[in-house]
């Protein structure tokens, strides 16, 4: 609650002051930190938890990794996508939409396409969205990644009008072609 309300310092002494210390304490704080633009020190506080005998689970992973993307921490995000295995884990299909939002927001649009396309579960609305966000933030308008992120999220989620919105910045033959395969 203090962290949505901005006030990390209270949340941190909540923290500090609670006699038992579990993965779901540690990951709030984790990313309360990452939530309020402090992204070197959630990681720090990743690194704590773990010199602390806690080892991550799922969701702390998910936490680390969306906070890297919206951080901008490309090269963190693999570090962490890498090291879910080493804590007996299985990479899940949020993680490797976390991964590919975070190549995605760095401009390296053909890899996270790549990965969407490889990863072995199907993608779903939101990572061709997160996509066809990519694409627009780094002006891949011209790009067929665009349209066909585009294309894969709405035949997903038909009613949401998000990739709608987004087509909107691509240019307008791209938008054509589009909204005509997805009208077909």
């Amino acid at each position: 609650m203090y962290s949505k309300c901005s006030s990390l310092e209270a949340a941190r002494e909540i923290f500090v002051s609670w006699p038992c210390k579990d993965v779901v304490l540690w990951t709030s704080l984790v990313s309360s930190y990452a939530e309020n633009g402090r992204g070197q020190e959630s990681l720090h506080l990743f690194q704590s938890m773990q010199l602390d005998g806690i080892n991550p689970d799922q969701v702390t992973f998910i936490a680390i990794l969306s906070k890297c993307a919206q951080a901008g921490l490309l090269h963190a995000a693999h570090t962490f996508f890498s090291c879910i295995p080493d804590h007996g884990l299985v990479p899940a299909l949020d993680h490797y939409v976390c991964l590919a939002d975070a190549l995605g927001r760095s401009g390296w649009i053909e890899q996270a396409s790549e990965l969407l396309d490889l990863m072995p579960y199907e993608p779903d609305a939101a990572a061709w969205t997160s996509l066809l966000s990519a694409c627009n933030v780094h002006h891949h308008t011209t790009s067929s990644i665009g349209g066909a992120a585009a294309l894969r999220a709405l035949s997903l989620h038909p009613s949401d009008g998000t990739p709608y919105l987004l087509l909107s910045n691509l240019r307008s033959q791209t938008v054509t072609s589009v909204v005509q395969s997805h009208s077909s």
